[in-house]
């Protein structure tokens, strides 16, 4: 089974199996469930109780839970680790469960409830890497005594682990989380960030020394980030209707639109909004590099994004980022939750000396009226 949401895979080749058995009391609007398993891979979590629907209410004896599961199967359905070298991790631990909810719920009103959670001595390791997480302790509970969402408690009580020889502990309490939020927390012991390198696989990055950037509309925006690119060591080519003479050197170049797409690394769009079809298009993505960065502060409508996403989607893109959208506020879901797309919103000229040079610009206009 796979489960995607807003473009992000949230279930991927997990196996689920439900066994029920209902008991429906048409009549009087009541579901009994009884020796009831929803299994996900090798996780079973068993549900007994009861449901009555009367009007505009919902009454309710629901108890839910799942005990010893191991902590592999857990992981299992955690997108960071399937998506990262899952058959060569190995993992130690166990994890319960256990919810019940009693009462009715109508309208704000809930019934009251607990989920109370336990993770006992997880541990983690991946066979390429040298050291793992170990002393994975946690316990958790979330609990209402029934009424308003006001008097839901989260409770942290557990959390400690070590990674890669590094101890850490932590502890987290809240209250009244809609009236007046009460937050408690502690936080004890020594993180080093360089040593997650050692414990996870993290992506390699890319240096820009060396690679091609290709500048789509060299204007005035465009040769200040030719300009910038060529001091980090890139080599710039750019290709716009208008040349601008003296400005190529041994690190730029105008070249053809089919030439920048097949030569570049890196492509950052800088063009006003062009009429007809995007010109970042499915054919125009097919030409371009494999595993190329795309960058867009332009017009959102320059950009064909349901191509844009394929291309996300198949790797012939690696990565996006993006400030202006077809549609703003953006509504693409599946774009803006995409694990390879940054997103800003439409903030290119957010700071106070652009916008201080916007207002002497227009001023300069009415001027000259």
């Amino acid at each position: 089974m796979r489960f995607v949401s807003g473009g992000i895979p949230l279930l991927s080749g997990a196996e689920a199996e439900l066994v029920a058995v209902i008991d429906a009391d048409l009549a009087n609007n009541r579901f009994t469930f009884s020796r009831n398993t929803l299994r996900l891979n090798a996780i079973s979590v068993g549900l007994d109780g009861w449901v009555e629907l009367d009007d505009d209410a919902v009454v309710m004896d629901l108890t839910a839970g799942c005990d010893k599961v191991q902590f592999k199967d857990v992981l299992s359905l955690i997108p960071a680790f399937y998506t990262r070298e899952f058959k060569n991790l190995t993992a130690g631990g166990e994890l319960s469960m256990a919810l019940w909810a009693k009462g009715e719920m109508r309208g704000s009103a809930l019934p009251a409830f607990e989920l109370k959670t336990e993770v006992r001595d997880g541990s983690f390791q991946y066979s390429s890497l040298p050291k793992a997480v170990t002393g994975i302790n946690i316990a958790a509970k979330v609990a209402n005594p029934g009424g308003v969402m006001d008097k839901t408690v989260v409770d942290l009580s557990k959390f400690g682990l070590k990674m890669a020889g590094n101890s850490v502990s932590a502890t987290f309490h809240a209250t009244n989380l809609v009236s007046d939020p009460v937050f408690r927390a502690t936080a004890a012991g020594r993180v080093d960030l360089g040593a997650v390198k050692e414990v996870y696989p993290l992506e390699k990055g890319v240096e820009l020394g060396g690679k091609t950037l290709g500048v789509i509309g060299y204007g005035r925006i465009g040769q200040a980030l030719g300009r910038m690119a060529q001091g980090l060591g890139m080599n710039v080519v750019a290709y716009d209707i208008y040349h601008v003479e003296g400005i190529e050197c041994e690190t730029m170049h105008y070249v053809t639109m089919d030439e920048l797409l097949a030569q570049s690394d890196f492509i950052s769009l800088h063009t006003p909004a062009i009429d007809g079809k995007p010109l970042i298009n499915r054919e125009n993505i097919a030409k371009m590099k494999d595993g190329v960065i795309f960058v867009n502060t332009s017009r959102g409508n320059n950009v064909d994004e349901e191509a844009l996403l394929e291309g996300l989607n198949s790797g012939k893109v690696r990565g996006a980022g993006l400030d202006v959208y077809a549609e703003e506020p953006a509504k693409n879901e599946a774009l803006l939750n995409h694990p390879n797309v940054s997103c800003t919103p439409h903030i290119g000229a957010a700071t106070k000396e652009a916008q201080k040079r916007i207002g002497m610009e227009i001023v300069s206009i009415i001027d000259n009226l």
